[in-house]
């Protein structure tokens, strides 16, 4: 089985997420999980991954680029996972099976930070406001020995609100209300 071995901060430094937004290079996602509470922390999502930098519809079928199914188990930072690639039709009627389905979606930007990749992640719709710094590590050790810089925010690895699927039930702008 394959690992991730992941950590997760909440940005809120708008100097740098303003400077992460003027580039014009990002991948738009759309995402549905499909879970239930259960012992092991087990999720499945359907994920369709859209040409970079598209700003008018992002989500149109000319801008697709390719779509997977995954399999999570486990919670923190090293979790199980496994991605299979799926045809985008078989995406998109999984991922839209009736007009009110909660859908996740957000603009990914990518960079190098240091030797490590950055996935900087601006979500859209009901998660607006929201912003996610992810890093995978080849090891749990490399992990745990990563020092971030204070602009990347607290660290939400551990806070299962912060989990894709918990804000798929219980998004970010409805939060405050809470």
């Amino acid at each position: 089985m394959a690992q991730e071995i992941e950590r997760k901060w909440h940005c809120k430094d708008q100097a740098f997420i303003d400077s992460i937004q003027a580039q014009e290079e990002y991948t738009y996602i759309e995402q549905r999980y499909f879970h239930e509470p259960n012992h092991d922390n087990s999720v499945a999502r359907v994920r369709i991954y859209y040409v970079e930098g598209i700003s008018n519809n992002p989500a149109s079928d000319d801008n697709y680029k390719h779509s997977e199914i995954t399999v999570k188990t486990g919670r923190g930072i090293v979790r199980t996972e496994v991605n299979v690639p799926i045809d985008y039709y078989v995406a998109s009627d999984l991922m839209y099976p009736h007009p009110d389905v909660s859908i996740i979606s957000k603009k990914r930007y990518t960079f190098p930070y240091g030797n490590e990749v950055i996935d900087f992640d601006i979500y859209q719709g009901e998660n607006a406001g929201l912003v996610h710094i992810e890093i995978e590590f080849e090891t749990k050790e490399e992990a745990l020995a990563f020092v971030p810089p204070a602009f990347f925010g607290d660290e939400v690895t551990d806070d299962m609100r912060h989990t894709n699927s918990s804000l798929q039930d219980n998004p970010y702008t409805y939060w405050e209300y809470q």
